[in-house]
């Protein structure tokens, strides 16, 4: 929410506090990362956004490669994993200034 608000530091805070969380749920984790990276974009950080994108990328990517299933919830269900998907759709237009169709 606090991206959607334009509130770069609040978003940074909240993806950070997520990251550090104990309870490693993957599409969470993979989430933050995508939601980090276009927050790190905006603010001028290319390097981090770049690193912070690629981190989310490598986690959803893994997970559609083994294709999807229910799911639960410490691991993601399916519409976390879809969710995470469409956040990296977005961030890939956003810092890698790639076009949404076909990706």
């Amino acid at each position: 929410m606090s991206f959607r608000q334009g509130n770069l530091t609040a978003t940074e805070a909240w993806c950070q506090k997520c990251l550090a969380f104990p309870d490693n749920n993957p599409s969470r984790v993979a989430t933050a990362h995508v939601i980090q990276a276009m927050a790190c974009y905006r603010l001028g950080d290319m390097r981090q956004a770049q690193s912070q994108l690629a981190q989310g990328r490598d986690l959803i990517e893994a997970q559609f490669s083994k294709g999807l299933d229910e799911g639960n919830g410490a691991v993601g269900f399916w519409y976390d994993w879809l969710f995470a998907q469409i956040l990296l759709r977005e961030a890939d237009a956003m810092i890698d200034k790639t076009p949404l169709i076909g990706k």
